[in-house]
């Protein structure tokens, strides 16, 4: 039971060609999922925001600009925290290019740093502050949410949540906006 192997490609080749084919298909199927098999994160590690660390040490002093917990700023920061139990203070922030942002942090009632980033509250620098969130992190990584009065993207890596939010207010007659670029503890 000598058989060629020439008459028996050429003979089954109506078999062969197809299946080859379909694992090709599989492997390269295969390799696809194992490289993107972590698509939920992204690579991008900053944890430090103009001098101020998250998960540091900070004692509020009297020179920064301290939020009171009825103010838009706090309750933006606060639908991002997902807490009320911290102080919310800012400094000016060393971004260029942009005419009112201020660097926030939100320390804990242990003074531990819980949230770093940026805020803001005109059009034109939540339009820059929101491209520099994208370009910072992707958008293949990130989850937006798109409400009529706001709109959330967010972004985990790791060991951080990195979170654009830009709410739109409106007193009376007069609209306005305010927005942030948050980077928290998972």
């Amino acid at each position: 039971m000598n058989m060629n192997i020439d008459s028996f490609l050429r003979d089954n080749k109506w078999i062969l060609v197809p299946t080859s084919y379909f694992l090709l298909l599989l492997f390269v199927s295969i390799v696809f999922l194992s490289i993107n098999s972590s698509h939920e994160h992204v690579n991008f590690e900053q944890d430090e925001i103009d001098g101020i660390a998250l998960g540091a040490e900070f004692l509020v002093d009297t020179n920064t600009n301290l939020y009171s917990s009825g103010s838009d700023e706090y309750s933006i920061v606060s639908t991002v925290l997902g807490s009320n139990d911290f102080q919310l203070g800012s400094n000016t922030s060393l971004l260029q290019n942009l005419s009112n942002v201020s660097s926030l942090y939100a320390v804990s009632r242990d003074n531990k740093v819980i949230g770093i980033g940026y805020i803001a509250s005109n059009v034109d620098d939540c339009k820059k502050l929101r491209a520099i969130s994208i370009s910072n992190l992707g958008k293949h990584y990130m989850s937006r949410e798109d409400r009529s009065v706001s709109e959330t993207i967010s972004w985990t890596s790791k060991k951080n949540k990195f979170t654009f939010f830009n709410q739109f207010l409106s007193n009376g007659t007069q609209l306005g906006n305010v927005c942030t670029y948050l980077i928290s503890n998972r």
